[in-house]
């Protein structure tokens, strides 16, 4: 069980630390640059590709490092509110 507190905290301080780093390397990454869910997934499967190691550890920290609690506990953070 995760109480509403947990889940606000979480989104209100954790996922707008995600969103904002994310946000700062859109420019950067071509594949990003119309933030959705599925160019996300391109911009973290063709990571590879992207030569700045920053840009590419931002993606991957900010943009991968949440796939769990962006798949299940968020979505249901987002139902709750409804």
């Amino acid at each position: 069980y995760i109480d509403a507190e947990t889940m606000k905290i979480h989104h209100d301080k954790h996922h707008k630390a995600y969103m904002t780093k994310l946000n700062g390397i859109t420019d950067k990454v071509d594949a990003i640059k119309s933030p959705t869910i599925q160019n996300l997934e391109t911009a973290l499967r063709d990571i590879k590709n992207i030569q700045d190691d920053s840009v590419k550890k931002t993606l991957r920290n900010n943009g991968g490092g949440c796939k769990f609690l962006e798949t299940s506990i968020l979505r249901f953070y987002h139902r709750s509110l409804t």
